[in-house]
Parts: C-alpha cells; structure tokens; sequence
C-alpha cells in the first residue's frame, strides 16, 4: 500500500507594499497610485484617496492623508490586506462598497464586483501585482480607464461595471443590468409552457453489441482570482477537481454479458488529470 501526498504553497491575495504603474496604465490618466513605499498599506491609502481626494499631489501620502486615514474603522484589517477583509471594512464602514478590478493582456477584469447599492459611495480598486509584490491603487475613472476595450472608432459607450463591457445604449444598459445584476452572468431564457422533447426518429438507431454509460463527478472549488474573458460569454470563476466516477457495461443480450457496473472515488489526483 502506498499514498501520494501533493501539497501546495497557500499564497493569499493580498494587497502590500508599492509598485509602479505599467506605463499603458499611467497614460490613461485614470488612476491614483498612493506612494507607500515604506509599508505595506497600501489599501488603507487607496480607499483614504479616493474619499478625501487631494487636489495637489494626490499621489503623495503626506500628514493630511494620514490623518484622513483615521477617519475610517480599520477594526480587523490586517496589512497587507488579503480580499476576504475588504468585507470586513465595509461592515465597519457601512457607507462605502468596495469594488476591485484586476489588470491583465491590457484589460480590465472584474475581481470584486460590488451589489451597485445607490445609498453607498462606490470605491473601485485597482488589483495589481508582479513577482514580488501586490498591491491596491484607487481607479478615480472606470470609464476612462476602460474605453480602450471598447470599438476604437465609436464614440464613448455606457459600460456595465459589473462586468466591464460595453453597450451601444443606455437603455441596452438597463436591459443588460437586469440579468447581470441578478444572476452569475448567465442570461436565462425558459422554454414555454407545455414544451417536450421526444424522440421520434428511431428508424435511424443502430444495434450495436456494447453500450458503455459512464458518468465522472468532480468537485467545484472557487477561483479566488479571476482572470480576463476569454470571449464575450466565458467568465471563469470555478475549477473542477475529479472525485469519482461510475460506468455501466450493457450487451444487447444480458446471457451474453450480465450488466457490469463498476465504481470508483479517486482520493488522490494533481493539477493535471
């Protein structure tokens, strides 16, 4: 008897210490990136300058952003701060909802989408990272900084923020909210009362000797990080991992081949099953 034993490194996402803009980003003119150069706090400087915004340097973390700071409950955030405290914060602070976007291929990713709550003063934050670091930075214009991924020879297009994509109007915008907002990106569409689907062609079936039915069970885990669209429909948000699977044998004549049904849960597996 023998076990296989993998293991991975946890590596939470977590917002800490500076890094500089790519220069593709800097030329949108579309996001503050506070200077914490010397901590590792750079959400609690983030959310301080998009709410007490600073008409000179705003960039530059000085005493009156500091004191600014403590305007807010900082009541268990840790620094650097991983996502599932950005939660936490909104609870301590009631008034603010935060969103967070990611940076990949030149696009804009939705990381954190928030509930568009009317009564609450929307935050969207830049998620960025490199080798060596993560890090938060505060998106003053979602629209500018986004409008690139829209037709480069149209005027400028309402964009659902939920999921970072354009509409060609207001009211396809409205439409599009309805169902964004209220389900897991899927457009849901019923079939009309009283629809069936039968089988009716079955001079076209073939006796064959064998027929497998087999069926393989996986287990969903969440993506913590969600990357960029691949399309226009493809929103990755979950990975299946193999637990299980069962097949059934059947011959056209059970005296030749009694049924066989056989079943296996698989207890150890890698990434690349």
């Amino acid at each position: 008897m023998w076990y296989d034993i993998h293991m991975d490194t946890f590596e939470p996402m977590a917002g800490s210490s500076y890094i500089e803009l790519p220069e593709k980003l800097k030329n949108k003119k579309a996001i503050i990136n506070v200077k914490n150069t010397t901590d590792h706090e750079c959400f609690q400087w983030a959310i301080t300058s998009a709410v007490c915004t600073q008409k000179k340097d705003p960039q530059r973390r000085n005493k009156l952003m500091r004191k600014d700071a403590k305007k807010f409950d900082w009541t268990g955030i840790s620094f650097p701060t991983p996502f599932n405290q950005i939660k936490t914060f909104e609870k301590n602070n009631p008034g603010y909802e935060i969103w967070a976007f990611g940076w990949k291929n030149d696009k804009v990713y939705p990381i954190r989408p928030g509930k568009d709550n009317t009564n609450k003063t929307k935050i969207d934050l830049l998620y960025i990272k490199n080798d060596d670091t993560k890090h938060y930075c505060w998106i003053k214009d979602i629209d500018k900084l986004c409008f690139s991924q829209a037709s480069k020879h149209e005027s400028k297009k309402p964009l659902c923020r939920r999921c970072v994509r354009f509409m060609h109007s207001k009211k396809a915008l409205e439409e599009h909210r309805q169902l964004c907002f209220t389900n897991e990106s899927v457009r849901i569409e019923m079939p009309e009362e009283s629809t069936e689907l039968c089988f009716k062609n079955h001079n076209r079936k073939m006796r064959v000797p064998f027929v497998v039915y087999a069926d393989f069970e996986c287990i969903t885990e969440p993506i913590l990080e969600v990357g960029p669209k691949e399309n226009k429909s493809t929103d990755k948000y979950q990975q299946h991992k193999p637990c299980g699977f069962t097949y059934l044998i059947k011959c056209f004549n059970d005296r030749v081949y009694y049924p066989k049904l056989e079943r296996c849960v698989i207890t150890s597996f890698n990434d690349d099953i």
